[in-house]
C-alpha cells in the first residue's frame, strides 16, 4: 500500500507540475521563464517524492493485514486511520493535481495564444499594394496556430476528464466505505463494498498509463512526430544489430 499510494501520488503530481512547467515556459514574464531550469525541475521532483513518502508513511501504522470487514485484506485498521488515508488520497493525490492541471493548462493555452498574436499580428492591407500573397500566408499561419491551440486544448480537456473518471471513483469508494463503517456489516454489504472498491482500484491503475496515449492520440503532430521518430530510430537500430 505504501509503495502504491506514494508512487501514484508522485506520478499525478509530476503530471500536474509538468503542466505548471509548460505555463512557466510559455509565460511572457522573463522572470518566470528564468525559473524554468533543469535544476529547479530536479528540486521539484525531489520535493514531490519526499512529500509523497512523508504523507503516506502513516500507512505503516494505520494499515493492518488480515482484516475481515474491509474491502481489502490490508486496509486502515480504525476509523481515524481510514479518514486520514481518504483525506490524503482524495485531496492531495487526486483532486489537487486535477485542479492544477485545469488552471495551469488553460493559462498555458492563453499564453501561447498571446504569443502567437504578438508574433503574427493581423495583416492590414494597404490600398494600391498587392498583398494577396501576404494575406494568404497570414491566413495559413492563423489556421496553423488555431490547429495547434485545438490540439493543446483537446489534450488538456481529455487528460483532465480521463484522469478524473479513472481516479475519482476510488476516492468516492473510499469515502463511502469509511462513512458506512459503523453500519451493520452484512455479508451482502461487504461483498458489494469489495466489488466497487476493486473496480475503482482497477480504474486507478489504468489511469497511470493513460497520459502517454492521450498525448499521442490527441496531441496532434507535436507529439506524434517525435513518437514516430523514436520508433523509426529503434527499428533502424534493431535492423542494424541483425
Amino acid at each position: 500500500g505504501f509503495i502504491l499510494f506514494s508512487s501514484r501520488t508522485t506520478a499525478f503530481w509530476l503530471i500536474a507540475l509538468a503542466t505548471v512547467d509548460r505555463w512557466i515556459a510559455s509565460s511572457r514574464n522573463a522572470r518566470y521563464r528564468q525559473m524554468n531550469t533543469l535544476k529547479n525541475i530536479k528540486i521539484c521532483f525531489i520535493i514531490v517524492v519526499f512529500i509523497s513518502i512523508l504523507i503516506y508513511s502513516q500507512i505503516f501504522y494505520c494499515y493492518k493485514a488480515n482484516l475481515v470487514n474491509t474491502p481489502l485484506k490490508c486496509y486502515g485498521k480504525s476509523f481515524v486511520c481510514q479518514v486520514i488515508s481518504d483525506t490524503f488520497y482524495g485531496g492531495i493525490s487526486v483532486i489537487l493535481p486535477l485542479i492544477l492541471m485545469i488552471v495551469f493548462g488553460l493559462k498555458t493555452i492563453f499564453n501561447i495564444h498571446q504569443i502567437q498574436i504578438r508574433v503574427h499580428p493581423r495583416q492590414i492591407p494597404i490600398v494600391g499594394q498587392n498583398n494577396s500573397s501576404k494575406n494568404i500566408h497570414s491566413k495559413e499561419q492563423s489556421v496553423h496556430w488555431k490547429k495547434q491551440d485545438r490540439h493543446l486544448f483537446s489534450v488538456l480537456i481529455t487528460q483532465v476528464i480521463v484522469q478524473g473518471i479513472l481516479t475519482l471513483p476510488q476516492v468516492v469508494a473510499k469515502v463511502y466505505i469509511t462513512s458506512t463503517t459503523f453500519q451493520i456489516q452484512t455479508p451482502l454489504k461487504l461483498s458489494f463494498d469489495r466489488f466497487i472498491y476493486n473496480i475503482a482500484l482497477l480504474l486507478s491503475f489504468v489511469a497511470n498509463g493513460m497520459p502517454f496515449y492521450i498525448y499521442t492520440l490527441c496531441g496532434g503532430s507535436s507529439f506524434q512526430k517525435p513518437l514516430l521518430h523514436i520508433i523509426h530510430v529503434i527499428i533502424k537500430k534493431l535492423m542494424y544489430f541483425k
